[in-house]
C-alpha cells in the first residue's frame, strides 16, 4: 500500500488524518516541521504529502517550493483552514488543496484519485 507523509504542526490535525489514513490501509508518518521534510522523504519515500500552509517554524509555501524542486514528480496535497491560499499553494506547485476541517470522505477521495492518477 502506499505511503503518505503528513506535514502539520496541529497534532490534533495530524492524528485524525493519521487515523484515517491508516485505517485505509496507508502506511503513515507523521512531522511537525517542514524543515525536516526533505530528510524525511529522502529516508521515507512517501508516495503523497499532506502539507499544511502555516507551520511555526517554516511555512508550508516554502516547504512546496523546496520539495517541488528537489522532487518534481512527488504528490504534493496542501491543507489549511483559510481557503483564501488555495490557488496560491496549486500555483505555486501543489497538486490540490484541501480546507480544514477535511471529512474523511473527502480525504479518502482525493488521496486514492491522486495515486491512481501517478
Amino acid at each position: 500500500m502506499s505511503k503518505i507523509l503528513i506535514v502539520d504542526d496541529d497534532e490534533i490535525i495530524s492524528n485524525i488524518l493519521a487515523t484515517v489514513l491508516e485505517k485505509e490501509g496507508y502506511t503513515v508518518k507523521r512531522i511537525e516541521d517542514g524543515k525536516y521534510a526533505v530528510r524525511t522523504i529522502k529516508e521515507f519515500a512517501p508516495d503523497l504529502v499532506l502539507l499544511d500552509i502555516f507551520m511555526k517554524d517554516q511555512e508550508g509555501i516554502g516547504t512546496l517550493f523546496e520539495l517541488k524542486s528537489t522532487f518534481p514528480s512527488l504528490i504534493i496535497v496542501m491543507i489549511s483552514s483559510d481557503e483564501f491560499y488555495g490557488d496560491t499553494a496549486v500555483n505555486a506547485g501543489a497538486n490540490c488543496f484541501l480546507k480544514k476541517p477535511i471529512s474523511n470522505d473527502k480525504l479518502i477521495q482525493t488521496v486514492s484519485k491522486l495515486l491512481q492518477e501517478a
